[in-house]
């Protein structure tokens, strides 16, 4: 009779046990974010192999397992790391997946059947802030500031304009007047000529109605 309660008993241990680790944990993340995972172990199992399955955690399901005790190991989006001291699994998972939610385990390698830990992985969807409206006022001080901005640069353009122009008309005066010498000596000496031409002209006539009129009034010859 003692031997079936102590039975019994044990049976009823096991069966805590057992509920234990199929309660597990529910970790959150974030879409695009990172999730840390946190599994103990007990006692005797430091120094022997650790692994991350999806569920139902057959030989192909299994994500990431570990090389060395107290020494990170990374394999894609997942890190995993046994930490002797606190006899726990660490496991992280990078740029989260709505698609990864779901079951997990933290297993234990060891003879017989391993020993696994379940966890829940929850990933929340990334919420996009949505873009506040400017104030009336702000608005108001832009288009202030644009509108002032436009005629600054109307009337610099105005000015250069206007510096250009009297700075080419400055630079051609000078010329111009240099000019004018040339021009009243053209004309100076043109003008000469024209009266010269006009006494030589004047003169001519005048001077063969003399030489007409001394003919007539010599003596015959004898």
């Amino acid at each position: 009779m003692q031997t079936l309660l102590r039975i019994l008993s044990l049976f009823q241990v096991l069966i805590c046990v057992e509920m234990k680790n199929q309660s597990g944990n529910v970790f959150t993340g974030t879409e695009g974010g990172r999730v840390e995972i946190s599994c103990n172990y007990p006692d005797g199992y430091q120094y022997v192999s650790h692994y991350f399955c999806h569920h139902p955690c057959g030989y192909s399901d299994v994500l990431i397992e570990t090389q060395k005790a107290d020494k990170v190991t990374s394999k894609g989006r997942y890190s995993i790391l046994n930490i002797v001291s606190t006899r726990s699994l660490s496991v992280t998972i990078r740029n989260l997946r709505l698609g990864d939610s779901g079951v997990y385990y933290c297993g234990v390698d060891k003879w017989g059947k391993d020993r696994l830990s379940k966890v829940e992985v929850t990933v929340r969807k990334a919420v996009t802030p949505k873009p506040t409206a400017a104030p009336l006022s702000t608005l108001q001080t832009t288009t202030d500031l644009s509108s002032v901005s436009t005629v600054t640069k109307i009337t610099a353009d105005f000015s250069s304009k206007y510096e250009q122009a009297a700075s080419t008309t400055q630079s051609t005066h000078p010329s111009v007047l240099q000019e004018l010498p040339v021009y009243g000596g053209v004309l100076g000496l043109f003008l000469c000529c024209a009266l010269v031409a006009f006494v030589v002209l004047y003169r001519r006539p005048s001077n063969a109605h003399a030489t007409q009129f001394t003919l007539l009034h010599l003596p015959p010859a004898c």
